[in-house]
């Protein structure tokens, strides 16, 4: 049953309602049954689908809220997504414990227990489960009633790692001032006098001016990559990747690459492997042979010189350190990879039992970060040669989520990795690491110094069902979402179903439409038309009036058709394999690289577009299409990167890969609008070839309309209709973009790309013919929006899906996936407003040709 709420509760999202719990003031429970109920499939799959998502729960005793989580997962295989081997356990009894002051009730928690778990990882098997709690009351005479909450506003979700270095943020401020500073510097004019405007009196040229806040401005840009320079890693040389596809032979030296660890819920927040405080150097043998030593049993003599032989046919060289940075790709560097060296040792085809990497004793501080990182669910990423894998640091129960403060829970350290390594033709083509549970080390409280023994073993195994060049087909089948987010077939193809009768019934309408009016302007002269009503063909006087900021209209024409022309190069370029689809950051790289390659086409269209509506400053059309995509995305990036720089994550662009794509900008798109821009004034036909003449003075515009037929409607229509076409496969792009799947249905999305311009183009088309018969003849702007429209709904879609369908959360997360969205959107805007204008441009020629005009 539903309480009644306050307003600010409704509006937070809270929906109270009763509960079949019995609690009675000062009365403990040892255990009580709720309910015996038997679950089915259908259940099984919700309580499933909630747990593999880290759903929580929320309930409150007076006006104190308390959390817990719903059940757990163990021995996940996240390497491929599959939760192989993986179990899936429900928690059906709670542990109530109420503080109580001067006969009040001043604090509450609520904890799980383990030991009652029950395993739903098979949900075709119907399973009874039976709910049960217990309550424990007890004294808390050092919190009075007036400050109860204080305990909730002390709690803290982030981890030490996200606070924000002040010390670069000064440093940063204070390259600012000097560089802005050193702006108001005597400066010479054309005959080379001084011409300070405080010394001289006289005004600085304007050529001179304009230095000063250009000045500032490349510098506040270049300054978003400054601590990445400072920190000392651009300059030192670093180590080149060990090449792909290698034929190895026995005992080869086998190189292990780290990446980046972060939550798994924010993929775009990751930061660098040893920001947590792993080895960074290799056991030697002696220290090794100690740690064997210590886990024997009293009278094997001779035991650790055997088990030395025996785990591996290579005396350990201890000679390789970690934290030494890699080279990288562009796209790489893009995604915020941050490759570097580790100290593992492995070596082609030799299995290793167990080996000692470091014996290290964590302070406080090492620990709490270690315990932040495990309780805000870190994994991590390592390579071996091209082939990513993955794993989480550790592990946490009996989590008290009430204060965020872990209260009678217990964190584990995974310190123990097992890596797997499949061959085949002497090729690496499959890894995969795993954490042991057996080998955990309780963390709980990080002011007992821990020694801990970090170490790993390796098992070969010959992989003869997988060939090199198919290697990463596992990654690309594998499901990091649950069952339930599987592809819809059925869906999809209803949704080009949807579109082709769309499609066929507009373009049935509007033939037999127009074929009725061409045959009645045809029937009637001048006079008599003069006697209608209203009709389209009333406004052929004023229907090819050029719009409103021409140069800034065809600037985003020509950017629209530009993006539409590097889209397709982009998707056919994926289905051929050109671009892998699998290699990190490949997509983005090409992206940014055919973006520079079509600057050109973009220019030309638009400078073309430009010329036929008798304009003269085309150079400033130029300059307008070279920076209206760019400069948006660059306002993102500075925004973004700051975040991410005052964050310490690896997604803040190094120095490098900054420099490399403003070099590709300067040097070839730049370039290659210019050269656009000429050829279009050069070479392109200026004549508009308008079918009627335009008149001097403008006809007005009926200001009484339906409101269906408004401006508003139609803009809602217009996006609405495309935006349900794709909306399906929207989804699975988002969960590619924004997790860890990967996408690789790049024939399914070329099909839906072309299907979502054919049906904003015939809705654009269909909107227009009614605009016309409604005599209004500003179709040039209302057209591009109209169409344009369907990029808002894709941003409007992203807050949906951030809310409901992902467990983002967070300043670094958000600020990424929201300015991307919108630059992604402002792309869509551009892309399907161009689409629309071109077809609807061609419709009005069309008809206005078709009929008899003075």
């Amino acid at each position: 049953m539903k309480y009644e709420q306050s307003l600010d509760e409704i509006m937070a999202g809270n929906r109270l309602e009763t509960s079949l719990y019995e609690l009675t003031f000062q009365d403990d429970i040892e255990w009580r049954l709720l309910c015996n109920v038997s679950l089915g499939t259908k259940e099984l799959e919700t309580f499933k689908d909630a747990i593999r998502n880290n759903y929580f729960f929320e309930m409150y005793i007076e006006d104190l809220p308390m959390w817990g989580y719903i059940g757990d997962f163990e021995d996940e295989d996240v390497t491929l997504g599959q939760m192989g081997g993986s179990h899936t356990f429900l928690f059906p009894h709670l542990h109530f414990k109420v503080g109580t002051n001067n006969a009040q009730i001043v604090s509450v928690t609520v904890t799980i227990e383990r030991d009652s778990r029950v395993d739903i990882t098979n949900v075709h098997k119907p399973t009874t489960v039976q709910f049960s709690y217990s309550v424990e009351w007890f004294e808390n005479h050092e919190l009075p009633w007036k400050m109860r909450m204080t305990r909730y506003a002390d709690s803290r979700f982030l981890p030490g790692s996200f606070e924000i270095h002040w010390l670069s943020i000064i440093n940063s401020f204070v390259l600012v001032l000097l560089l802005t500073w050193n702006n108001k510097q005597p400066c010479q004019d054309l005959k080379g006098h001084t011409c300070h405007p405080c010394l001289s009196g006289r005004k600085t040229p304007l050529k001179y001016r304009t230095m000063a806040p250009t000045r500032f401005l490349s510098s506040l840009f270049l300054l978003s990559s400054l601590p990445s320079v400072i920190e000392g890693g651009f300059f030192k040389k670093k180590h080149r990747r060990q090449k792909a596809g290698m034929k190895h032979a026995e005992h080869d030296a086998i190189h292990l690459v780290v990446n980046k660890v972060g939550p798994f819920n924010n993929p775009t927040e990751t930061y660098r492997y040893y920001s947590l405080p792993f080895c960074h150097k290799h056991a030697d043998e002696d220290e090794h042979k100690a740690a064997l030593e210590e886990d024997m049993p009293l009278g094997n003599d001779g035991g650790a010189d055997d088990s030395i032989m025996s785990a591996t046919q290579r005396r350990i060289k201890a000679d390789r350190v970690g934290a030494e940075k890699h080279k990288m790709r562009l796209g790489e560097s893009i995604v915020g990879d941050r490759r570097e060296t580790s100290p593992y040792e492995l070596s082609f085809q030799d299995d290793i039992e167990w080996r000692l990497l470091c014996k290290s004793t964590l302070g406080t501080k090492e620990l709490t970060k270690f315990k932040e990182a495990i309780h805000n669910n870190y994994f991590f990423e390592m390579f071996i040669e091209d082939l990513p894998m993955w794993g989480y640091i550790g592990d946490f129960e009996d989590e008290d989520a009430t204060l965020g403060q872990m209260e009678g829970s217990h964190t584990f350290l995974f310190p123990h990795l097992h890596f797997k390594v499949g061959t085949n033709n002497a090729q690496i083509v499959s890894v995969t690491v795993t954490t042991e549970r057996d080998r955990r080390v309780d963390i709980t409280n990080v002011h007992k110094p821990t020694t801990v023994q970090f170490s790993y073993s390796v098992e070969w195994f010959e992989d003869h069902e997988l060939p090199w060049k198919m290697r990463m087909t596992r990654y690309a089948d594998s499901r990091f979402l649950p069952g339930s987010f599987e592809i819809h077939w059925l869906s999809i193809i209803n949704s080009f179903v949807l579109v082709l009768l769309l499609t066929a019934f507009l373009t049935i309408i509007l033939m037999r439409v127009l074929k009725n009016d061409f045959s009645r302007y045809m029937e009637l002269d001048d006079e008599a038309l003069e006697e209608e009503e209203s009709g389209w063909k009333l406004i052929h006087g004023d229907v090819f009036r050029f719009p409103e900021f021409p140069v800034f209209f065809c600037a985003s024409v020509g950017t629209g058709v530009q993006l539409i022309v590097a889209t397709f190069f982009l998707l056919g370029l994926a289905l051929t394999n050109l671009i892998s689809t699998t290699r990190r950051g490949s997509i983005l790289a090409g992206l940014v690289v055919l973006y520079c390659l079509t600057c050109s086409i973009g220019s030309f269209v638009s400078t073309r577009l430009y010329f036929q509506m008798n304009g003269k400053a085309w150079v400033r059309c130029v300059l307008f299409t070279a920076a209206l995509f760019p400069a948006p995305v660059a306002v993102v990036f500075l925004w973004v990167n700051t975040v991410a720089l005052a964050h310490g994550s690896t997604s803040a662009l190094p120095f490098s890969t900054i420099f490399t794509i403003a070099a590709l900008y300067a040097l070839i798109a730049f370039p290659l609008t210019v050269v656009g821009g000429i050829a279009a004034k050069n070479y392109a036909s200026h004549d508009f070839n308008a079918p009627t003449r335009t008149t001097k003075v403008a006809r007005e515009i009926p200001t009484e309309v339906p409101w269906y037929r408004s401006r508003f409607f139609q803009m809602v229509i217009s996006g609405f209709l495309p935006f349900s076409a794709i909306y399906i496969e929207l989804h699975y792009i988002f969960a590619s973009m924004w997790g860890h799947q990967i996408y690789t249905l790049f024939g399914i999305l070329l099909f839906a790309f072309i299907l979502l311009i054919i049906v904003t183009s015939f809705i654009s088309v269909a909107l227009l013919y009614f605009q016309l018969a409604r005599e209004d003849h500003r179709w040039w702007w209302s057209t591009f929006i109209n169409a344009g429209m369907t990029g808002l709904f894709i941003y409007a879609y992203s807050f949906f899906y951030y809310f409901h369908r992902s467990g983002m959360s967070g300043m670094l997360q958000s600020s990424f996936y929201f300015g991307y969205m919108s630059i992604v959107s402002f792309a869509f805007f551009l892309m399907l407003g161009s689409a629309g204008f071109h077809f609807s441009l061609l419709f009005v020629k069309h008809i206005y040709s078709r009929v008899k005009c003075d």
